[in-house]
């Protein structure tokens, strides 16, 4: 795949729900070196499995502390995870995996941790 994740189709599963200003703003592709640089994964990601969306707390430090979390249904029916996959069913072809969950700031603070701050005090440069 070159480094590159593929397009949002605005017209695929993943982009049920969301309105045709947001389909708009994402069907841009980002390289996976930038998402492998940011602290959570974006929403806009083109998601082809069920996954869960866990919101939470964002610390100065790159911590991220969950709060709650939810199933977010991919809506395949050859996904084992999803609400469409039928009941009984024992296909070796089905997706028995899930992927990553996507951290969701919630809140988002301009200080280190509770953590960092105890191994490292108020100095500057305290522990990660």
């Amino acid at each position: 795949m070159n480094g590159r994740c593929r397009p949002v189709d605005p017209d695929s599963d993943a982009m049920r729900g969301y309105s045709t200003k947001d389909k708009a703003n994402k069907d841009h592709c980002m390289s996976v070196d930038a998402l492998r640089s940011l602290h959570y994964y974006p929403t806009c990601f083109a998601r082809d499995m069920c996954y869960y969306l866990v919101d939470g707390r964002l610390w100065a430090c790159g911590h991220f502390e969950p709060m709650s979390s939810s199933h977010q249904d991919c809506l395949k029916s050859t996904c084992l995870f999803s609400s469409a996959h039928p009941l009984g069913c024992r296909s070796t072809n089905c997706m028995r995996t899930m992927q990553l969950p996507v951290r969701n700031p919630i809140r988002v603070f301009k200080i280190k941790c509770t953590d960092c701050l105890s191994r490292g005090g108020l100095r500057r440069g305290g522990g990660n």
